[in-house]
């Protein structure tokens, strides 16, 4: 019989009741015991608990325990990819990014990959996991550049958390980009196609109201070849209307 390693505690098994909707199940468990990290206040060593069908599945529970301990890895055990990302959003990417590219994180973090990846816990994140998550949206359509930023995204966040001795390894730099449908060049509108558009843009109701809003707008930057951030700095004082110029 093998002595048990430095560490680890006593094996034994536990018998639960758990009530299911036919009546109560008799639940047998092996039961292992290991060091945790050391009490903060007293400096004394903590024990914690890992629980398994087999006791091959609890000791190999307590081993991966250990690894992570001898890794510097901190046990954050109930912290999940959401929280993580949460947390590192309103503190690490808003000390280090501007505003709007803040915005286009938080984006990418709420709209697609906490839906996804949230609910795991933090250390249990696999390579995999992120895998199929990718390759998910590349299925789905969305474009090669948006499926590689969320990646570098979570890579970004991935980082952060091995130093903080959060996880192990970074997941996110051992997974793989999938492959995605080719963005689609741009066509230019033809002649024909600019006319119709001016035309509707600028036309006016039953009323003599113009239809649209900022049909002005659309006329002025087809006229001048102008983008839409240089159209919407003009004032309506810049326009000599009867003159046919802008100023």
């Amino acid at each position: 019989m093998s002595r048990r390693g430095h560490g680890e505690g006593s094996v034994y098994k536990e018998t639960r009741t758990r009530q299911t909707k036919d009546g109560p199940v008799v639940v047998t468990l092996w039961v292992a015991t290991v060091e945790d990290e050391r009490d903060p206040v007293t400096g004394s060593r903590r024990r914690v608990k890992v629980r398994a069908k087999t006791k091959a599945a609890a000791m190999a529970k307590v081993r991966a325990h250990q690894q992570r301990l001898d890794a510097g890895v901190r046990e954050e055990a109930k912290l999940t990819v959401g929280e993580f990302m949460a947390d590192w959003l309103s503190v690490v990417v808003t000390a280090r990014v501007a505003h709007s590219t803040y915005l286009n994180y938080r984006n990418a973090v709420n709209l697609h990959i906490v839906p996804a990846l949230g609910r795991y816990k933090l250390r249990d994140l696999k390579p995999e996991h992120v895998d199929r998550f990718l390759k998910a949206k590349a299925d789905a359509g969305v474009a090669k550049r948006y499926v590689g930023r969320m990646r570098c995204i979570i890579t970004d966040a991935l980082d952060h958390a091995q130093r903080r001795q959060l996880v192990s390894r970074n997941v996110g730099r051992l997974s793989i980009m999938p492959a995605c449908a080719p963005i689609q060049e741009p066509r230019a509108l033809t002649a024909e196609e600019v006319d119709a558009f001016v035309a509707e843009a600028m036309s006016a109701d039953d009323e003599g109201r113009p239809k649209h809003r900022l049909g002005v707008m659309f006329t002025v930057m087809f006229t001048l070849g102008v983008r839409p951030g240089e159209a919407t700095g003009f004032l309506w004082s810049d326009l000599d209307v009867d003159g046919d110029a802008v100023r």
